[in-house]
Protein backbone atom coordinates (compact mmCIF):
# COMPACT_ATOMS: atom_id res chain seq x y z
CA UNK A 1 0.00 0.00 0.00
CA UNK A 2 1.20 3.51 -0.80
CA UNK A 3 2.22 5.31 2.42
CA UNK A 4 0.60 8.63 1.41
CA UNK A 5 -2.79 6.96 1.01
CA UNK A 6 -5.09 6.81 4.07
CA UNK A 7 -5.75 3.46 5.72
CA UNK A 8 -9.49 4.19 5.96
CA UNK A 9 -11.91 5.98 3.62
CA UNK A 10 -15.58 6.81 4.25
CA UNK A 11 -17.80 5.86 1.32
CA UNK A 12 -21.58 6.35 1.36
CA UNK A 13 -23.51 4.02 -0.93
CA UNK A 14 -27.00 4.97 -2.09
CA UNK A 15 -29.40 2.71 -4.01
CA UNK A 16 -32.42 4.20 -5.75
CA UNK A 17 -34.93 2.86 -8.22
CA UNK A 18 -35.08 4.54 -11.62
CA UNK A 19 -37.33 3.31 -14.39
CA UNK A 20 -37.41 -0.24 -13.02
CA UNK A 21 -33.62 -0.39 -12.60
CA UNK A 22 -31.35 0.29 -9.65
CA UNK A 23 -29.04 3.29 -9.63
CA UNK A 24 -25.96 2.97 -7.40
CA UNK A 25 -24.25 6.15 -6.21
CA UNK A 26 -20.92 6.16 -4.34
CA UNK A 27 -19.86 9.28 -2.44
CA UNK A 28 -16.39 9.57 -0.99
CA UNK A 29 -16.16 11.79 2.11
CA UNK A 30 -12.42 12.37 1.74
CA UNK A 31 -10.30 11.76 -1.32
CA UNK A 32 -6.59 12.45 -0.93
CA UNK A 33 -5.38 15.27 -3.16
CA UNK A 34 -4.07 13.92 -6.43
CA UNK A 35 -5.74 10.50 -5.97
CA UNK A 36 -9.18 11.33 -7.39
CA UNK A 37 -8.65 9.65 -10.76
CA UNK A 38 -7.11 6.53 -9.19
CA UNK A 39 -10.12 6.03 -6.91
CA UNK A 40 -12.68 6.63 -9.63
CA UNK A 41 -10.91 4.31 -12.08
CA UNK A 42 -10.55 1.58 -9.44
CA UNK A 43 -14.23 1.74 -8.47
CA UNK A 44 -15.46 1.68 -12.07
CA UNK A 45 -13.21 -1.28 -12.88
CA UNK A 46 -14.52 -3.30 -9.92
CA UNK A 47 -18.20 -2.63 -10.58
CA UNK A 48 -17.90 -3.27 -14.33
CA UNK A 49 -17.00 -6.92 -13.69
Amino acid sequence: MNLDFPVELLITINFEEQAGRTRLTLRHAVIPKGKERDLITGRVDRFAR
